[in-house]
């Protein structure tokens, strides 16, 4: 196709295809058709390349596809298929000019981190994650000024969270006291949240039964304040109470108890909020 042609169709239509393809795969969602949800995503990502002179002038439009499409293939757990499309959007952010000095794109970039690490923690592939996280604490340390709050708290999160998982916890206690250290007011409260109930973990794995004491009441009153106790927070947090005080000769059957009360009978914890914390997971590795 001519440049010329090519230039008039994409400048006059691909507006009206994107929204356009959007539309489809958000009735798609909706309908519960997933297999034409993420037909529209592709689709669009595939318009979008047929004008490269187009994606370099207004790349949000090709980032916000891509981490769409990312997103949807995480909650459809294709993770292999989820990280090629990754590495494409990371191989576009070096080949875009300028595109770190736009406030919305670099978001995007952020956007993609944080797809990438929960790619690896859901997966459980723990020396890619960590590779990851020291890629990205680079790339903080180098534009430590634009880092909006609610993605840094979701970064250090999963730094937290995947370090947990490795058992470093020293390192993992490290990330969430920077959470829980900072003046983040009401910036994702929910992830402040699951980091109290993350820190009681950490030092219940470091045996500092000491402090756990005070942590379990810091972390009742966090709950309290942003009126969030749920019945499994209170479930949770007597059990960090009782086992705080108990000889280590009697955790294993505090720790059945526990699982008993949150997942034999009636499952408490919604199915959203495993996706913060996989408590079932970390249950299993105390029977």
């Amino acid at each position: 196709m001519p440049k010329e042609k090519m230039e008039k169709e994409a400048g006059g239509t691909l507006t009206s295809i994107v929204l356009t393809h959007h539309i489809r795969y958000r009735t798609s969602i909706h309908y519960g058709r997933t297999d034409e949800a993420k037909r529209s995503l592709i689709e669009l990502l595939n318009v979008l390349e047929k004008y490269p002179h187009r994606t370099q002038e207004e790349p949000t439009l090709y980032l916000s596809t891509i981490n769409n499409l990312v997103s949807f293939l995480v909650y459809t757990k294709e993770y292999k298929e989820a990280l090629e499309y990754v590495s494409k959007a990371k191989a576009f952010y070096t080949q875009t000019s300028g595109i770190r000095k736009r406030k919305n794109d670099f978001r995007l970039i952020l956007r993609t981190y944080n797809i990438e690490l929960e790619i690896y923690r859901d997966t459980e592939a723990l020396g890619p994650a960590v590779t990851l996280v020291n890629e990205i604490r680079k790339f903080l340390s180098e534009h430590q000024d634009n880092i909006p709050s609610s993605y840094l708290i979701s970064l250090w999160f999963q730094f937290a969270y995947i370090f947990f998982l490795k058992r470093d916890f020293r390192e993992s206690l490290h990330w969430i006291n920077e959470i829980l250290n900072s003046p983040f007011d009401d910036d994702r409260v929910d992830l402040q949240l699951q980091t109290h109930l993350l820190n009681l973990m950490v030092h219940l794995e470091l045996r500092n039964f000491f402090v756990m004491r005070y942590f379990v009441s810091s972390t009742t009153r966090f709950f309290k304040r942003n009126k969030a106790l749920k019945s499994y927070h209170k479930v949770m947090l007597a059990f960090f109470t009782k086992i705080s005080g108990a000889p280590e000769s009697e955790h294993g059957p505090l720790f059945e108890e526990l699982a008993s009360q949150l997942f034999t009978s009636k499952e408490l914890i919604p199915l959203s909020d495993l996706d913060y914390i996989n408590w079932k997971r970390w249950l299993e590795t105390k029977k």
